[in-house]
């Protein structure tokens, strides 16, 4: 398309459409939906074969959108289901930061915080799907000049008048 905006918007409409589908009728093969924007296209992972009315869905959309379909090994159901688990493990010492599935509905990224040990996490945390870990990176302060209130300058004791 010759209009970047025209086909971004395009693309986050059928988006919009397939997810809402996908929820409204509890089709349980749904994985997840990848924009790229350098290609103006979606990705839909599925397992499973496709439900006759997302493939309909699908095809009206092509005429607009460019669509691939991928299979998922695990819907999103599935790979939502793992996460709530993994999210609830009691763990000592170790800090469970983020559970979410990886876009290709492959498993789990899982991220735990900075201090914790990336190893340990990955001994302890089992599944029966394959798992990525990651640190959470830690928050970095907001420069005074970059904070929604404007600067803020602490009081100095030496400038305190009596």
């Amino acid at each position: 398309l010759r209009m970047p905006w025209r086909a971004e918007e395009l693309m986050g409409e059928a988006a919009d459409q397939i997810q809402a589908l996908a929820r409204e009728k509890r089709l349980g093969g749904f994985g997840s939906l990848v924009s790229d924007y350098d290609s103006y296209s979606l990705t839909v992972y599925w397992k499973g074969r496709v439900a006759g009315e997302m493939e309909e869905l699908l095809n009206q959309l092509r005429r607009q959108v460019a669509i691939a379909v991928h299979e998922a090994p695990y819907s999103w159901d599935e790979l939502s289901e793992e996460a709530h688990r993994i999210s609830a493990l009691d763990l000592p010492g170790l800090r469970i930061t983020s559970v979410g599935p990886v876009p290709d509905c492959s498993g789990l990224r899982i991220t735990v915080d900075v201090g914790d040990d990336l190893a340990r996490a990955s001994r302890e945390i089992q599944s029966r799907m394959r798992l990525e870990f990651g640190v959470q990176p830690p928050a970095r302060p907001i420069p005074a000049s970059h904070h929604p209130r404007g600067r803020r300058v602490a009081p100095d004791a030496r400038q305190t008048q009596r």
